[in-house]
């Protein structure tokens, strides 16, 4: 957690506490597990479950996801998994999680989204002591009471009970600004880049400069974890999910969640953590993703097994070696795929 943003403590409640304990049985972990691990007694790990813990370091609540889903991703799946629920979240909750996902959780930033920002910097002649100052400013704040502004600390968000809202104050050093045009940064979080484009397009006066700013975030794969969740298809939506379709692409489509849902039956765990990355493919680059699965694969099925596991092996290595190739990137149209 290097990013001077990250909020260092993280509040618990109930609902949270009940989170990591569903999110460590859905991944087969024992309580035991854990106290051996961090060498935590058994009633703070127990204490920890039920949100008895006013607050953890966002360190250890890192390191205890990560432990649980054994890969650098437990953050996120947490998240995944807790967004399931989020609408029975009480505000407070909501907003615990939103520090997490939007102050924790750190992105790469994309180059060309620097390139970018700063040739309109230029076009709108725009310079970084104007962005630092209206950043800073902080304007839509103003409309409240100065004793509720004042309430609120900064770099992080907060919630306001008289208000039932979640209000957020920067206050972003000059020389992080600088850092961050100079390309510089490896990271960001996502309020944070959040800002800066919303503020950037204010200044640019654009008609609507926080979808504009929300557009661009979702153009750069910048997402909100705690607001993924997979669409959970019953007889009562069914109908309302497929509406509209050609009745030959509805029995392909039902045939296609019949499937995952039988791999799902077989091996819950593998099911689970497959159904998630697959949902996490989805929403990085669904027309790619679609490219990719929908290749021509039914020569295959005439081969051994051995000789299907070293396809899976062969491009497990090719995915690699394509993720660690520096090149230029572009981003492509959706339709480029297709």
């Amino acid at each position: 957690m290097s990013d001077i943003f990250t909020i260092e403590e993280i509040s618990l409640t109930k609902e949270l506490g009940m989170l990591i304990k569903n999110f460590r049985i859905e991944n087969k972990v024992t309580a035991r597990s854990i106290i051996d691990e961090f060498n935590k007694s058994s009633s703070y790990i127990s204490k920890l479950e039920k949100g008895e813990i006013k607050k953890i370091k966002t360190d250890f609540l890192n390191q205890l996801c990560n432990f649980i889903t054994k890969n650098d991703r437990g953050i996120k799946e947490l998240l995944m998994l807790g967004a399931q629920k989020s609408d029975t979240y009480t505000p407070f909750t909501k907003n615990i999680i939103s520090n997490i996902d939007e102050l924790v959780i750190e992105h790469t930033i994309p180059n060309d989204l620097v390139i970018e920002i700063n040739n309109y910097m230029q076009d709108k002649n725009i310079t970084t002591e104007n962005l630092i100052n209206m950043i800073n400013r902080n304007q839509d704040l103003e409309q409240y009471e100065i004793d509720i502004i004042n309430k609120i600390p900064y770099n992080q968000w907060y919630y306001v009970e008289s208000l039932n809202n979640d209000l957020i104050k920067i206050s972003m050093p000059l020389e992080y600004l600088n850092s961050f045009l100079s390309s510089n940064l490896e990271t960001i979080h996502l309020v944070i880049i959040e800002v800066i484009l919303y503020t950037l397009y204010l200044l640019g006066q654009e008609k609507d400069a926080r979808n504009l700013a929300d557009s661009k975030l979702k153009f750069y794969k910048i997402k909100r974890y705690s607001s993924t969740v997979l669409i959970k298809v019953t007889d009562k939506n069914i109908d309302e999910l497929f509406g509209g379709m050609p009745d030959v692409q509805i029995k392909a489509l039902k045939q296609i969640t019949t499937g995952l849902k039988l791999i799902s039956i077989i091996n819950k765990d593998i099911g689970l953590k497959k159904l998630q990355q697959i949902n996490d493919n989805l929403h990085v680059d669904l027309a790619f993703y679609f490219a990719y699965i929908s290749q021509d694969l039914t020569e295959l099925e005439k081969q051994s097994v051995e000789v299907k596991q070293q396809f899976l092996k062969d491009l497990k290595e090719l995915i690699e070696k394509t993720v660690n190739q520096k090149k230029e990137i572009t981003q492509p149209n959706l339709t480029d795929y297709l």
